[in-house]
């Protein structure tokens, strides 16, 4: 497990080593990138499996979301898995889903995406959203689709999202209470 930090500042390093298991390693960014996208293509680097998936600070995982995503992965021969998700809105009253969809232009949330390492290895890693015109996750899945690579739907809602763009000042209040 690679815990990647933005340019964090907070208690992050202590919290990853309180865990007290070689296994979960902490990296952090010298200065914050203002974007998931860098983070990610540090643990893409850091990385050393066969299959990447990725948790954003502010989701969660249900307990069965990694073994859900691989057996995906190998029972449609896939390259590419992306999960059901929920994303809970600021106030907290209403629950919108996220379903994957495979077309051309892949959608899914990173959190509920996981990918064989062969797809960032081929089509390259995460894009800076100030260099595109669609977010970054549309940009890289739909890359990985344009290459051939195949996608598998798991079909069971397995992350709870909650968008830190739904959510004002999220980042200077750091609310703990959802």
């Amino acid at each position: 497990v690679l815990v990647v930090g933005d340019g964090c500042t907070d208690d992050s390093a202590r919290v990853v080593e309180a865990i007290g298991d070689p296994r979960v390693r902490w990296f952090n960014l010298p200065s914050n990138s203002g974007h998931q996208s860098t983070p990610n293509n540090e643990g893409l680097r850091q990385a050393t499996g066969e299959v990447i998936a990725y948790l954003g600070h502010d989701d969660l995982w249900f307990p069965h979301h990694l073994e859900a995503g691989l057996a995906a992965l190998d029972r449609e021969r896939a390259d590419l898995a992306c999960s059901l998700v929920a994303c809970i809105t600021a106030d907290g009253q209403s629950v919108k889903p996220v379903i994957p969809q495979p077309r051309r232009k892949l959608f899914s949330i990173p959190s509920g995406s996981m990918h064989r390492r062969a797809v960032t290895d081929r089509v390259g890693g995460w894009r800076s959203y100030r260099d595109l015109r669609v977010t970054p996750e549309i940009d890289l899945f739909g890359r990985a689709v344009d290459a051939g690579f195949r996608f598998a739907l798991v079909q069971r809602l397995s992350v709870v999202k909650f968008p830190a763009l739904w959510r004002k000042d999220v980042y200077r209040t750091r609310p703990c209470h959802e």
